[in-house]
C-alpha cells in the first residue's frame, strides 16, 4: 500500500482542494478531480475519469479493503496506518445520477472518521471537517467501497507498447489516455452502426461502461419529458450517444467521407480482466454539406475505454473468435438515431 508522507497529514489534500483538474471546475466542486489530484501527489496516477470509473479502476488495481461495515474496519486500520484511503459509492448504488468518491482520513469525531474531498453538493464537500456519516447518507452505508492505493509498477503497459497503428487510433480518439486493467463482473455497452452486425460490431477497442450508458438513458428520458412525452421530438438515443462519445455523422478523412449511423447498441459481460486505456473523448470536427462546422466535444461524466485486445488492427488482429473468448454478448438492440443532415 502506498503511505502519506511524513508531516501535516492532509497538508497534500489541502492543496489537491485548492487545485482544478478539470479546467473550469475547481476540485472542490468536482470529486473525482480532487481525488486524482491527491493520489497524483503522493505518486499514484489515476484515470481521467469519474466516480464511477475510479471505483472500477480501484477495484481491479487497488486493495479492496471491503464494503460496509467490515470494510470501513479495515479502512480504519489503514488510515491509521498512514495510508491513502478512498471510500466512494456508484451512481446506482447511490440512486443519482453521479458517484462520489472521497479521501478517508485517519481523525475521527464522534466515533466516525473525517473525510476529505470536493463535491458537486456542498453539503457534501469536506476540507477533513466532516466525518463519513455526514457525507454519505447512512442507508447507504452498506454499499460504500474502500480501496487503499497501491503504487504503480514497472510491468504497467504504456500507450507506446500499442505499436504505432493502434497508438494512432487510440489518440485520435482519447485525451490523454491512461491504463486501467478491468476485471468482471463488468458490464460494457457499445454503439454501433447496424450495418456491419452485431457480431462484426464486437470486434471494436471502443466501449462505455453501463453506468455511463445509463447516464445516456436518463438523458433520453428528460428530453422525452422536455417535449410531453412526445418520442418523435425529443432527441433519438442514437443521437445523445454520438453526442455523449463524440462520434461525427461523418469521419471526413483523407479526403474522403465515412458516415456513420449510431443505430445499433451492444451489451457484453467481461469473461476475463482485460487492459483497457482510458479517457474523455477527444473533440471531433466536421463539416456539412453547406458549409456549417459542427464540434463533437464529448460529456466530461462519460469515460471512453480502448480494449487493444479487441483491436481489428496490427498486432491484435482481433477476430470475432478472440471478442467472444473476451466477452459474453447479449442480444443486439437496434435503436432511433437521428442526423443532423443528409448527403
Amino acid at each position: 500500500m502506498v503511505r502519506i508522507p511524513n508531516g501535516k497529514p492532509t497538508s497534500k489534500l489541502d492543496e489537491s482542494y485548492a487545485d482544478s483538474y478539470r479546467s473550469g471546475t475547481p476540485n472542490a466542486e468536482d470529486c473525482s478531480g480532487f481525488v486524482i489530484t491527491a493520489a497524483l501527489k503522493i505518486g499514484v496516477r489515476l484515470p481521467a475519469t469519474h466516480a464511477d470509473g475510479l471505483l472500477i479502476h480501484m477495484k481491479a488495481n487497488w486493495e479492496s479493503l471491503g464494503t460496509g461495515a467490515t470494510g470501513l474496519s479495515a479502512a480504519r486500520k489503514a488510515a491509521a496506518n498512514g495510508n491513502f484511503v478512498v471510500v466512494g459509492a456508484s451512481a446506482a448504488d447511490l440512486k443519482d445520477t453521479n458517484g462520489h468518491v472521497a479521501v478517508l482520513l485517519e481523525s475521527e469525531r464522534g466515533g466516525w472518521p473525517l473525510v476529505y474531498g470536493g463535491a458537486i453538493n456542498s453539503a457534501a464537500r469536506t476540507q477533513g471537517d466532516k466525518t463519513l456519516n455526514y457525507v454519505f447518507r447512512r442507508a447507504d452505508h452498506p454499499k460504500l467501497q474502500y480501496y487503499a492505493a497501491h503504487s504503480a509498477t514497472s510491468s504497467t503497459p504504456s500507450v507506446q507498447s500499442l505499436g504505432t497503428a493502434r497508438l494512432k487510433d487510440l489518440k485520435s480518439g482519447i485525451s490523454n489516455p491512461t491504463y486501467m486493467r478491468l476485471t468482471p463482473p463488468l458490464r460494457l455497452c457499445r454503439f454501433t452502426d447496424r450495418r456491419y452486425g452485431s457480431l462484426n460490431g464486437v470486434v471494436s477497442p471502443w466501449w462505455i461502461v453501463e453506468s455511463d450508458f445509463l447516464k445516456i438513458i436518463a438523458a433520453r428520458e428528460r428530453s422525452r419529458a422536455v417535449h410531453g412525452g412526445d418520442k418523435a421530438r425529443a432527441l433519438s438515443l442514437g443521437f445523445l450517444a454520438r453526442w455523449a462519445v463524440a462520434v461525427p455523422q461523418e469521419w471526413q478523412r483523407d479526403g474522403g467521407f465515412k458516415p456513420t449511423t449510431m443505430d445499433l447498441l451492444l451489451r457484453a459481460d467481461l469473461r476475463q480482466p482485460l487492459d483497457a486505456f482510458t479517457g474523455r473523448a477527444r473533440v471531433q470536427r466536421e463539416i456539412s454539406p453547406n458549409g456549417i462546422d459542427i464540434t463533437w466535444s464529448g460529456w466530461t461524466e462519460v469515460t471512453q475505454f480502448y480494449f487493444p485486445a479487441l483491436s481489428r488492427l496490427a498486432p491484435s488482429c482481433a477476430t470475432v473468435r478472440d471478442a467472444l473468448q473476451l466477452l459474453s454478448v447479449g442480444a443486439p438492440t437496434y435503436i432511433k438515431s437521428s442526423q443532423l443532415y443528409g448527403r
